[in-house]
């Protein structure tokens, strides 16, 4: 007797004591003797009922898996990437769950993304962005942030469509995404990651280009490196105290319930939109693989263009640091000790900061294709590009 089609589950198809099994074994043998027949010179008359048989039965065996695979809602998952090595024949993709394209399904379901919105609701951006201080120094590229927010938005799909399987009261069973859940999986992620581009930035003799490194910001594997990674690029709390690029960048935050800060990380409209932007080399990577060889480039001008936009309105501290770096440039202060000695005289920073403030922002202007940096022998000199002079002169 046929289950009903709600009814069916992959263990279902393994089980041989299933009629649609037994058929589906029998409607394989047929096929191979089909093929092994038009690769011989055997005359055997073949019956149009045998034939019809084999292609009723396998077209019906692939529906039950559609039906299965539809009402899993063609998961894009998250492969554990611990238990692979990224240089071995096999192994996933470093960038695998988190392409746009990967969500496509998810994105284009106006019900699934009803469910998601009113859970995995946006936030308002944390005070710290408001800051009278620039983005730290730490923060010394911008391609780990948008990594990360997509190792983000993935976990908070995924959450979506487990507990989203039509009951009423699925709500009540979800779970949110916590901050500890994505410093662990957004590590587990960038490690992975960084053993593929940092392959990439040898073969393509990137190291050899100051600035150009794409690997740099994705964690070595010391313990060190690990806890380096995770607070800067991911996020920490202290007490009352939040900190990390997601947060100080305005994209994520936690939500206070009365006087508690929650575990719970949620976008905030400017990290939803900016996570959702296609990238050169996340989402197209052949393309995006070419435009990186050739220019170091690591976003669009539609992000480069949010981005700016994005620090102007809602991090002013970093705007006007941007601003103040590009017009010493412009007014002859273009290699370090000498940019350094206006950043001094501009903010009061001792030496040791005002190193790590420069070099941070500067990383962060060559990814935004606002600079280029030329070294010759040990002098390196900065130079603004024909955008960094539009946007910030």
């Amino acid at each position: 007797m046929h289950m009903a089609e709600d009814e069916w589950r992959v263990s279902d198809l393994l089980d041989d004591d299933q009629p649609i099994v037994e058929d589906a074994k029998l409607a394989r043998q047929i096929v191979d003797v089909l093929e092994a027949l038009r690769d011989s010179e055997l005359d055997v008359r073949v019956p149009k009922a045998a034939v019809e048989f084999a292609e009723n039965t396998l077209s019906e065996w692939f529906e039950i898996i559609a039906e299965i695979e539809k009402k899993r809602g063609n998961i894009p998952y998250l492969i554990n990437r611990e238990l692979y090595n990224p240089n071995m024949d096999g192994a996933p993709e470093w960038d695998q769950g988190l392409q746009l394209k990967d969500w496509e399904h998810w994105l284009s379901d106006h019900d699934f993304m009803e469910r998601f919105n009113q859970h995995f609701n946006l936030t308002k951006m944390h005070q710290t962005v408001k800051s009278e201080n620039p983005l730290s120094g730490y923060y010394n590229r911008i391609f780990p942030v948008k990594f990360v927010l997509r190792v983000l938005a993935a976990l908070s799909l995924i959450g979506t469509h487990e507990v989203s399987k039509g009951e009423e009261d699925w709500e009540e069973d979800s779970e949110q995404v916590s901050l500890n859940d994505l410093r662990k999986i957004g590590l587990e992620h960038a490690l992975y990651a960084r053993e593929y581009l940092a392959s990439l930035d040898r073969r393509i003799g990137a190291m050899k280009n100051i600035g150009s490194e794409i690997a740099v910001g994705f964690p070595e594997s010391s313990d060190k490196a690990k806890e380096r990674f995770v607070a800067q690029f991911v996020g920490s709390k202290r007490k009352k105290q939040l900190s990390g690029a997601l947060i100080e960048m305005g994209f994520v935050n936690l939500p206070k319930f009365m006087t508690f800060t929650l575990d719970e990380i949620h976008f905030t409209p400017a990290g939803w939109k900016f996570v959702m932007m296609s990238n050169p080399i996340l989402d197209q990577s052949g393309a995006g693989w070419a435009e990186y060889i050739q220019t170091g480039r690591r976003f669009s001008d539609e992000e480069i263009e949010f981005l700016l936009k994005h620090f102007e309105t809602n991090i002013p501290a970093e705007w006007q640091h941007l601003m103040h770096i590009a017009n010493s440039i412009a007014k002859g202060g273009n290699r370090p000790k000498l940019l350094e000695a206006n950043l001094i005289s501009i903010y009061g920073w001792e030496s040791t900061k005002v190193s790590q403030m420069r070099n941070g922002a500067v990383s962060r202007m060559e990814e935004l294709s606002l600079l280029s940096r030329e070294k010759e022998g040990r002098e390196v000199t900065y130079k603004l590009t024909k955008l960094g002079k539009e946007k910030l002169l």
